[in-house]
Parts: C-alpha cells; structure tokens; sequence
C-alpha cells in the first residue's frame, strides 16, 4: 500500500460555499495521453510550430501504442489525414536555405529549421510520404546553422536568434538532439559531441537534457549517463512531485518548466541506469508534469507537445499494469470515496464539497499494486 497527502490553499478571498476539488485520476499516463495529443489533433493549423506540435506527438503515442499492444480506438482517428496535411504545410514552409522560420516568408530560425526537420523526420520513419530531397535540403541548412553558431560561441540563448552564429546553448543543443537522429554515417556525429563539450560545462537543464538524449541516440552511452546523473541531482523535488527549472530565452521555450522537466526526464529515462531511484524520480516527474495540466493539455501548444513525448517515453518504460488496484480519497478527513483503477479502467474525477479558507487535505491510499496519477 501506499499513501501521499496532498496539501491545498484556498485564498482568504474565496468562498468557500461556492468551492469545490476536483480530483482527476488515471491508472496511467497512457488516458493522459490520449486526452493530450487528442487537444493538440484538434489544434488549427497555424505556424510551424503549430503544426509540427500537432502530428509530431501523436504520430509518437501512436507508435508507442502498437508497440506495447495497446488501444488505439482513443487516439485520433485521421491521423493519416492529419500528418499528410501538416508535412505538405511544413514543406510549403521550407526557405530557399533549406531551414524553416516560424512563417512561410520570415526569416529562418535555428529552432524552428531544427523543430521542423524533427517533425518529418518523425514522419518518414513512420513509413508516410516525405521527399528524401526536401528532408537533405533541411539536415544541411540545420548543420550549417549548427556549426555557425558553434563558432560563434554566444553563451547565452536570450537576444536575438536569427542571422548567422545565432542561439546559445540550449539552440545548439536542440539542433544536436535533432541531427542526432538522421545520421548520414553510423558515427557522422561523434565528432560534433566533442566540439559541444565546451558548452557542456556552461549547460542548463534544458540544454543539458537534449545533450544527454543526442549523446544517447549516438551510442555515447557512459557520457549520456554522466549528463543524466547531473540532471537527476539538480532536480527540484517536493510533495511527491518532481520539475527541473527552465532559463531565460527570447522565444520561451527553454524559459518553460514544463518543457525542461519533459525534455530532462526523457534524458533520464533514456540514459540514466534503470534502477529504483531513476523509477522514483521519473514517477514525480510525471507527477509534476500532470499537476501542470490546464483540463487535457498544458499551457500552449508547444508545452502540451513536450509533455506528451515525456509521457510516450515513459509509457514505454512503465507500461500499464494489470491488477486490481483501489484508490481511496478523504477531503478534509470527510466523506470517503473509492475509485477501483484494474484492467481497463479509464481516468475518473471525484468531486468534493468542503473546501475552506486557507489550507486544505486530501488524503489518498492505493491498495493492490497497480500505479495511480492523479491531479487536483
């Protein structure tokens, strides 16, 4: 068995008559998932980021879904429709360089040439329709960004990120982890992880995540677990939930906790040793990362996008178990509830009357073994 009580503040403001807990729960990430990569399917097209945060992940959760034998009925059903629409907008996008900006006609991006390259990358792997010349035309433009800002060496991400040398670590970083997966050569890449060491040293979590996750898909297994081992000592854990801060960037997304906790527990889970601290660790993270969630998704496009590559890969290292397991939760030691969470049980929200000013309890118990994420 095990137990956790949650601690809850209503301001001094509130009233408590008209206030109420909701208690999301789900007998994994996997209902979490669907909800999130299900908002994101229903999302309308707009920049490149937009659209690449549209399919990208749900292509991903698909994958993962066959692969571990699971349901795919939840998961959208014009998928095919949907990845056809968002790689014809991403090629329409293309610049004459090769990269991507965040529109047709702006200027070109290291992110989003690196965001956007992923996103077809994804997929071609998965066997849609993608020009081999238009994906060649993308990996050139993002080594050349690469190597540009490389010997620019800025040791900040903030200013400006356009023009050539733009982006500091964290830029160089995401482009790393981007080509790391497109290799012309089994180990073409080696030698650019050794010109990244020197911004190792200088590296925040964001940057350090994506590094240890390029290292990784290069083989580079003892150096990935080095940066994964740093990653898991400078996580920020309290409350039973896990998050690693973000940094300041002119676009936001290092800056976001959401997309540095999801980008730095995917480094943990894919590099660090699977042992009981990395499953204790990464069990608060996801904690932290639906205790984020605003209804299906998290604060924007791009953060729900993170968070659901985060919880495809965990999904793959933990995925549901079969039981019987029981949930009880008691608000403010009143009414006991019950939420039975066995073989085929789907995400369930408990309501709660009871609320006072200031400091509030709920207190929950799981019995028979299964796992329990729950967000209030």
């Amino acid at each position: 068995d095990s137990q956790v009580t949650t601690k809850l503040r209503l301001p001094e403001t509130a009233d408590p008559a008209g206030a109420r807990l909701e208690l999301h729960i789900a007998p994994s990430v996997a209902g979490a998932l669907i909800q999130a990569v299900s908002g994101l399917a229903g999302y309308p097209y707009g920049c490149v980021e937009q659209t690449m945060s549209r399919f990208g992940p749900t292509l991903s959760a698909a994958r993962a879904f066959r692969e571990l034998k699971l349901p795919t009925d939840s998961l959208p059903k014009d998928l095919d429709k949907m990845v056809a629409q968002g790689v014809d907008r991403l090629v329409g996008f293309q610049h004459a360089d090769g990269g991507w900006g965040w529109w047709k006609e702006d200027a070109t991006h290291p992110y989003m040439s690196a965001y956007a390259l992923w996103g077809l990358w994804q997929a071609k792997r998965e066997g849609r329709p993608v020009d081999d010349a238009v994906l060649e035309r993308g990996r050139t433009a993002v080594e050349r960004q690469l190597e540009a800002s490389l010997a620019a060496g800025k040791d900040e991400d903030a200013g400006s990120s356009y023009g050539a040398g733009a982006g500091g670590p964290a830029i160089r970083a995401f482009m790393f982890f981007v080509l790391s997966h497109m290799p012309p050569v089994p180990g073409a890449y080696n030698a650019l992880a050794e010109r990244m060491l020197a911004d190792a040293a200088r590296m925040k979590p964001q940057a350090r995540a994506l590094y240890a996750l390029a290292l990784s898909n290069l083989g580079l297994a003892e150096r990935a677990g080095e940066e994964a081992k740093r990653l898991m000592s400078g996580a920020e854990r309290a409350g039973g939930m896990a998050r690693w801060e973000g940094a300041s960037f002119d676009h936001g997304w290092q800056a976001d906790n959401i997309q540095t906790t999801a980008a730095a527990l995917r480094a943990v889970l894919a590099a660090a040793p699977a042992d009981g601290a990395r499953g204790a660790l990464a069990v608060e993270a996801v904690q932290g990362l639906l205790h984020q969630r605003r209804d299906s998704g998290w604060a924007s496009t791009q953060d729900t996008a993170a968070a659901a590559y985060a919880l495809v890969d965990y999904l793959k290292t933990a995925p549901p178990k079969a039981g019987s397991a029981v949930l009880t939760a008691r608000f403010n030691g009143g009414e006991l509830r019950t939420v039975g969470l066995g073989d085929g049980a789907v995400p369930q929200t408990l309501v709660f009357k009871g609320a006072r000013v200031a400091e509030n309890g709920v207190d929950l118990t799981l019995t028979g073994g299964a796992d329990a994420f729950y967000t209030a």
